[in-house]
């Protein structure tokens, strides 16, 4: 797990602060804090990124919900 959670943080280290917290061998929470206070937690199950392929998407799925989160932040700050 380490290795594969290694990997996913290399994937993300450039969307800000990235911590990961092993529950166990199989579990950890992965969470994500962008330079805007921007925070997104996953928890994660090992076979969530036994495979490269599935690897990626737990990376690109989090960097969407950031993206997502960060518009909706400035959209909500424009509109006062």
């Amino acid at each position: 797990m380490k290795n594969l959670l290694a990997a996913l943080v290399s994937q993300l280290a450039c969307e800000g602060k990235v911590e990961c917290l092993e529950r166990d061998e199989n579990f950890a929470r992965v969470i994500v804090t962008t330079p805007h206070g921007i925070i997104v937690e996953r928890d994660l199950h090992a076979t969530q990124l036994h495979h490269a392929v599935l690897l990626k998407a737990v990376a690109d799925e989090i960097k969407e919900e950031i993206q997502k989160r960060t518009l909706r932040l400035y959209g909500d700050i424009s509109e006062c």
